[in-house]
């Protein structure tokens, strides 16, 4: 069986934009409205605040005449009474529409508060029909008061004089341009008394230069011609910004008040003679203030007319002279401005979008409730425990970390350090060298060394002939300093003097025995022998503990990159794991004093060896000296020689029996020790047994800790909010632009099979068959990098189906409750099973005839006096199973969309189809309606007006359900019967029945099913033919969705057969069009009618369908394993 996750993510269409972007301009007034109108919606939804965005922007000093610019060009009466000329930057949208209306509304600043950005965005005017001088003036109080601003005639002190908040006007008519322009304050030089001050005019200065620096404005800079353009700072700022002068216009106004004489220079800098500009200047004369006192002034006849008799104005290019020709450059200018932006725009959203999505994902998941904040640890433990059973199987393959960080190769490290301890211990662990002789004998009595043990000899013999013995190799961590055995140096092994030892340890020992010793003795020589086994022991311990410690710090910088968050697991964590490291160092001081305080004992058969070999040894040293080679049998000795008597005294005797035995013993004990050591102490205690560090944090910790302890560690503080606050608003501000032209693909889920990867298998399940619209991808979920990406995507998912046995995602540690539901709350998982999930059938293996048949249902169906009959597979599988278990995701989601909170939905076939059977089980208990045996009912094939009959073609068959008395009198009307025809008594009278079927058998089998259907087609007669799928197949009958939605149609099941989808029929009506969508469904469906399926081989379509759900891509956030299955690449945190 496979796991389905449904995702209702939607998919990306290529962006309506790029069609739009190919249509003319020329009929509008400055630039595409299509192109304005996409330029604005992205300004409202703050997409400005993050990507510079194609616009046009007037800039110019305070007195350069700008408003009169833009009143010019918009025809909108600027109030020229109203304080400063402009105190925040104003958007004006103008727009071509049936309707006139003026909206005004304000876009917050990007560094504004909550509570001042809820108080802008509340204030909006709607649906003015004018915007005269009055009426603008009343909007700029009303906006300065909004935005808290000081009126000009008052002296508050604590309130702003410039907002960098944006005051937008949409201007809406049948004849208005399209145009949107942004009139930012002037920059100034000179603080007036009571209303500005310099911090003012450095904001306006870098509000204005803000806009400026936006590579895809273009500047109308707006300069007197009275003036000398070399004292301009705003002529500097743009030549500065835009260096090419590729989005720079000038705009030269006021040439009425050039002095006489200065005319030239004004002339020269519109022809380009003088500090020319790439798109040129143009002339404009504003009209002066007693020319706009006269109520018949119009602003175009006056300039028009002193640009036809004023010189040397007069004289110069009509298409750089005048507002009018303003326009039309602007136009130019802005169409191929706006094209030649909009793609790098896209572009650059896309980039911010996912820069943002990688931001996001960098913090996690929200953690403002426990849920959140268990999920959150849960994942991180989850993946911790992962790593570390690779780890500890040295499965390093498995995991990229591990090349890149090999101090994370924790087992590997392990054994390297239990072969320096071997070594050690062997070579320097004694106090006293035994005697050269009898020593390499006993280190020999097991044979040769192994390569790893030669190896580590080889490496510290030289060195521990020289220097001291230091029994650490590690640094000490700082979080363990008053647990660890300290770095110390030990001496190294006496080479001479261990007879002498001896005999002193006899002579201050001795007792009674006469040529022996006494049994203490062994202990107490072994306990002097291992004197520097305390210091090297604890020392070893003391290195794998800070391994451990090590390796578990590392991994939780790589899972757990939230700084915060991972300070408070290890300030968490620490109490415990130091429990854990004192229960090793204890036991490990339990095993030295064992073996050095104990009584000397062993079962090993090698001790008995060991001091066989020793003495004859020593028996064959004597030999030799008395030894000769007859060239006939070797070295031989004399018989006399072999009585030779030694001239060694009672005590060299005995010396030389202790050091014989000690030596044997120690090597034992050396041994035991060193295993017991690696074994027990490093390797159960700290490595792979029940309750090492390496298992303390996992999903049960996680799942132990407490609200107060959550949030301790996991919740996020304040800084992580606001940046996770404003990285949720720049997501939602990118995501909301009508630029990207998301939408949705179709109303259906997309689902995604989850297959075990089977490589002997290429061409997939055949058996599967209900695979349309779905995809595929192959997961082991038995390896951790298979849980890892199933864990992944699961937090991105609507639905997963679990069609496993009761218990099996628990055993792949999946389990709802403590793994799933913690990890992704909103997730709904729907678990199908066949039997109960209780009861003595929930283990057992089965198919749809068993639950039927437990279910009740599987009794109810057949003939009289015949076994039950199944009814295929589609009235448990898929009617009590699929259809139920669907119904149960339906409603979870409903309450989904009420709470917000995902829930585990648990569905049987043995139960749904039960419920399916509800009618006839209650009807058991209703005289007439299912109160007889199988077949003998009225449902059932028992009523002889409700059932099926042979017609004159063998093989050919009619359905007959004439229930009703007006449908039953039909019925009879076609086959041409009286009701003297019909046997007495009442037809719903079982009694009547077998003599009625007897009737309709004779007559039905008189005339072929196609005769049949001429007869009843169009009556109530409730007559039907039977038809089998082959007919209707061959009949072009079409496969449908089961439910015709009507607004939001489902996917087509298959292709049309002219192969365009339904909605392209250009012969239908609109009305005939949209109904055949909602029944035959949208799209073009799949190749074959509907009538074959070639299954969903595993893997098909997934890639595709990662890309849409995750934005992952094969080689960079998932590779495909050895065993075929998907496993997730897990980044790098270091």
């Amino acid at each position: 069986m496979s796991m389905e996750s449904q995702n209702t993510n939607i998919a990306a269409e290529p962006p309506k934009i790029l069609t739009q972007l190919n249509k003319s301009s020329a009929s509008y007034g400055l630039a595409d409205p299509q192109l304005l109108d996409k330029i604005d919606r992205l300004f409202a939804c703050n997409v400005g605040e993050h990507v510079d965005l194609p616009q046009l922007v007037v800039v110019g000093d305070q007195s350069s005449g700008k408003s009169s610019v833009l009143e010019g060009l918009t025809d909108l009466p600027f109030p020229r009474n109203s304080g400063l000329c402009t105190r925040f930057a104003t958007q004006i949208t103008f727009r071509r529409s049936p309707e006139k209306r003026v909206n005004a509304s304000i876009i917050p600043a990007q560094s504004a508060t909550p509570e001042h950005e809820q108080k802008v965005r509340a204030y909006t005017k709607r649906d003015l029909q004018h915007l005269d001088p009055p009426t603008f003036a009343e909007i700029i109080i009303e906006v300065q008061n909004v935005m808290g601003l000081s009126s000009p005639d008052s002296n508050s002190g604590n309130m702003s004089t410039f907002s960098d908040d944006i005051l937008r006007l949409e201007i809406c008519g049948p004849e208005q341009e399209h145009l949107s322009v942004i009139d930012v304050p002037g920059i100034f030089k000179r603080t007036t008394q009571g209303v500005t001050t310099k911090a003012d005019m450095q904001m306006v200065k870098g509000m204005v230069h803000t806009y400026m620096k936006n590579p895809r404005s273009v500047m109308l800079t707006v300069i007197p011609a009275n003036v000398d353009i070399a004292t301009q700072e705003i002529l500097e700022m743009a030549e500065e910004l835009d260096p090419e002068g590729h989005r720079t216009l000038g705009v030269l106004t006021k040439p009425d008040l050039v002095d006489k004489g200065a005319e030239n220079a004004v002339v020269e800098l519109i022809e380009g003679k003088r500090h020319p500009l790439k798109l040129g200047w143009t002339l404009v004369r504003n009209p002066g203030q007693s020319e706009l006192a006269e109520p018949s002034a119009d602003r175009h006849s006056l300039e028009k007319s002193f640009f036809l008799r004023e010189s040397p104005w007069n004289t110069l290019d009509k298409d750089k002279v005048g507002i009018g020709s303003l326009r039309f450059r602007l136009q130019e200018i802005l169409a191929g401005h706006i094209r030649r932006e909009f793609p790098k725009v896209k572009l650059e959203i896309n980039k911010r979008i996912k820069s943002c999505q990688q931001s996001l994902e960098s913090f996690g998941p929200a953690r403002e409730t426990p849920a959140d904040q268990r999920g959150y640890l849960l994942h991180i433990a989850m993946r911790f425990q992962e790593l570390t059973s690779l780890a500890l199987q040295a499965n390093y393959g498995g995991a990229d970390l591990f090349d890149k960080h090999p101090r994370l190769r924790l087992v590997t490290t392990v054994v390297k350090r239990n072969d320096v301890l071997s070594g050690v211990v062997e070579k320097q662990g004694h106090t006293f060298c035994f005697d050269s002789t009898e020593s390499e004998t006993v280190d020999d009595a097991d044979g040769p060394k192994a390569d790893s043990e030669e190896a580590v000899v080889d490496e510290h013999e030289a060195v521990d002939a020289i220097h001291d013995v230091e029994v650490r190799t590690t640094e000490t961590h700082a979080d363990l300093e008053d647990i660890l055995h300290g770095q110390e140096s030990l001496p190294r092994s006496e080479r001479d003097g261990i007879f002498a030892w001896l005999e002193q340890v006899y002579q201050s020992s001795r007792g009674l025995d006469l040529g022996t010793f006494g049994s203490s003795l062994l202990a107490i020589t072994m306990k002097s022998q291992s004197t520097k086994w305390n210091g090297l022991a604890l020392g070893y311990i003391s290195d794998i503990v800070t391994m451990v410690h090590n390796y578990i710090r590392g991994l939780l910088e790589i899972v757990c990159p939230d700084e915060r968050v991972r300070v408070g697991l290890v300030s968490m964590l620490t109490d415990n794991l130091v429990e854990k490291y004192k229960k090793a160092f204890n036991h490990v001081n339990f095993l030295l004093e064992v073996e050095r305080n104990g009584i000397p004992m062993t079962q090993n058969h090698g001790f008995s060896d060991n001091l066989e070999m020793c003495r004859q040894q020593r028996m064959r040293s004597i030999m030799e000296q008395s030894s000769f080679n007859d060239c006939k049998h070797g070295a031989v000795v004399r018989l006399d020689d072999l009585i030779h008597k030694q001239s060694m005294s009672n005590v060299d005797h005995v010396v030389q029996e202790m050091h014989d035995i000690l030596a044997s013993y120690y090597k034992v004990a050396r041994e035991r020790f060193v295993d017991a050591v690696c074994k027990q102490g490093a390797d159960y205690h700290l490595i792979s047994g029940k309750h090492t560090p390496l298992k303390l944090f996992s999903p049960a910790f996680v799942n132990s800790m407490s609200s107060e302890q959550l949030e301790e560690v996991a919740g996020e503080d304040a800084s992580a909010k606001r940046t996770r606050a404003a990285l949720n608003k720049q997501m939602k501000d990118l995501e909301a632009a009508p630029f990207t032209g998301l939408l949705f693909a179709d109303y259906g889920a997309s689902v995604l099979r989850i297959d075990r990867p089977e490589r002997s298998k290429p061409n997939g399940p055949a058996r599967d068959l209900l695979t349309r619209h779905k995809t595929s991808i192959t997961i082991n979920l038995k390896s951790p990098g298979g849980r890892s990406l199933l864990l992944s995507l699961l937090v991105h998912t609507d639905v997963l189906i679990d069609p496993f046995r009761p218990g099996v995602l628990e055993s792949l540690s999946l389990c709802p409750r403590t793994v799933l539901q913690p990890l992704n709350p909103t997730l709904i998982i729907a678990r199908l099973t066949g039997f109960r999930r209780d009861g003595k059938y929930a283990s057992m293996a089965g198919h749809d005839i068993n639950y039927l048949a437990v279910s009740g249902v599987l009794s109810l169906l057949g003939r009289k006096g015949q076994p039950p009959q199944p009814p295929a597979n589609l009235l448990a599988d898929f009617g009590g199973g699929g259809l139920m278990c669907f119904a149960g995701v339906l409603m979870a989601l409903v309450e989904r969309a009420r709470t917000g909170v995902g829930q585990v939905v648990e569905a049987n076939m043995v139960d749904g189809a039960g419920y399916l059977g509800t009618m006839p089980r209650l009807g058991r208990k209703v005289p007439g309606l299912w109160d007889r045996r199988r077949g003998e009912n009225m449902l059932d094939g028992g009523c002889p007006y409700y059932d099926v009959y042979e017609t004159k073609v063998e093989g050919e068959f009619v359905a007959v359900g004439a229930l009703e008395p007006q449908f039953y009198a039909a019925l009879l009307k076609g086959l041409e019967l009286s009701p003297k025809d019909l046997p007495k008594g009442r037809r719903e009278g079982p009694a009547t029945w077998p003599q009625l079927r007897a009737i309709f058998t004779r007559l039905f089998k008189t005339r072929t099913r196609r005769e049949w259907e001429a007869v009843f087609d169009g009556t109530d007669a409730c007559v039907t033919p039977v038809l089998d799928h082959g007919e209707l197949e061959d009949g072009g009958y079409e496969q449908r969705p089961a439910v015709a939605l009507k607004r939001s149609p489902g996917l087509a099941i298959a292709k049309p057969k002219d192969g365009r989808a339904m909605a392209a029929n250009s012969e239908r009506s609109p009305d005939e069009a949209t109904s055949s969508i909602s029944i035959r469904g949208q799209g073009n469906g799949i190749p074959g009618n509907g009538w074959t399926s070639t299954g969903l081989p595993p893997g098909e379509g997934g890639e595709a369908t990662l890309a849409q759900w995750m934005g992952w891509k094969k080689g960079k956030d998932y590779r495909i394993g050895e065993d075929g299955g998907y496993v997730k690449i897990e980044p790098a945190k270091l």
